[in-house]
């Protein structure tokens, strides 16, 4: 009997439409594991990162993607030198391959109502537990017996609890120093940098703002706010420092309550309160990259679905 095709063609109205035959992925390992590295490299952009942390060699990534894209009859990504993105048809599939995935490692849980709930210890730093707790639906959803320790800490000791095995993975910021080798990173969002001032408060040049306001400094000796100050120091700015900390959030309150100005990395969907008003640095503007800190052995599925919501969600 003629093997099913992975997919099928069905035309409605002049569309084209794919649908995704489960059963012939589930009967096929060599197309799951495909898909899965598919997710991985939508993920990374990158086919060389892909390939370290799945343990193949990049050759071999990118012939698991050849394969896949031959099966399915078009192309997934974009190709620019080393860098890679999802075209149009790569970001219908991916929800798809991602629904594939879960559905499989539904038949293949075994672990029952009654077993012992899978621990996953995962680090985050206190500006970043809205984007944690923006995932948390579809996951608990997929895996229901998975139960989540959340451990705060800054992302220094984050960086050092991921490389001892005391956790999982972190949610922080991307390390100033580079990346030590037995770990990976998956980036997540990236931040632009803005001055915060109170709205009640007259003015709109943020260099004259710093000079002359008491300045609530994003604590120096986080990778944030060390960013922060290497800004300062290169454009020769003395800040009038009120307070230090660490906490974004207690920062912008600070600022609302009227007690300064300050400098902080804020994401493009970040609300601001009304008392609260945020100025560009215009040409002058740096980035704090937030992503998902883990090791680079094979990381079991719940983990790898995590970073996938993180990511895409």
């Amino acid at each position: 009997m003629e093997r099913m095709a992975p997919l099928k063609k069905r035309h409605r109205a002049n569309e084209k439409c794919y649908i995704f035959d489960l059963r012939t992925f589930f009967s096929d390992e060599s197309m799951l594991t495909e898909l899965k590295t598919f997710l991985h490299v939508a993920r990374l952009g990158s086919f060389a990162v892909a390939a370290s942390r799945v343990n193949l060699t990049q050759s071999a990534v990118s012939g698991q993607i050849r394969r896949l894209e031959d099966a399915l009859g078009f192309r997934l990504f974009d190709r620019s030198g080393r860098a890679v993105t999802l075209n149009r048809n790569g970001q219908r599939v991916l929800a798809r391959a991602e629904a594939v995935i879960a559905a499989f490692q539904k038949l293949s849980d075994t672990t029952g109502d009654d077993a012992a709930p899978v621990v996953l210890r995962v680090g985050t730093i206190s500006s970043a537990h809205g984007l944690l707790a923006r995932t948390m639906q579809t996951f608990r959803r997929d895996f229901p017996h998975v139960q989540l320790r959340i451990v705060p800490d800054i992302s220094l000791r984050l960086l050092d609890r991921v490389d001892t095995g005391e956790i999982d993975a972190a949610l922080m910021v991307l390390p100033p120093f580079g990346i030590p080798s037995a770990l990976a990173w998956s980036p997540v969002v990236r931040q632009r940098y803005r001055l915060i001032k109170p709205a009640n408060m007259p003015g709109d040049d943020w260099r004259t703002l710093v000079l002359t306001q008491p300045f609530i400094r994003y604590e120096r000796t986080s990778f944030g706010g060390r960013a922060v100050d290497l800004f300062l120091r290169r454009h020769d700015l003395a800040a009038n420092d009120y307070v230090e900390m660490d906490d974004i959030i207690a920062i912008h309150d600070m600022v609302e309550a009227g007690l300064g100005v300050a400098i902080i990395p804020l994401s493009g969907d970040d609300a601001m309160s009304t008392g609260v008003v945020a100025l560009s640095l215009g040409d002058d503007v740096f980035y704090r990259e937030l992503g998902l800190m883990t090791g680079r052995q094979s990381m079991p599925d719940h983990l790898d679905a995590l970073i996938s919501a993180l990511v895409h969600g």
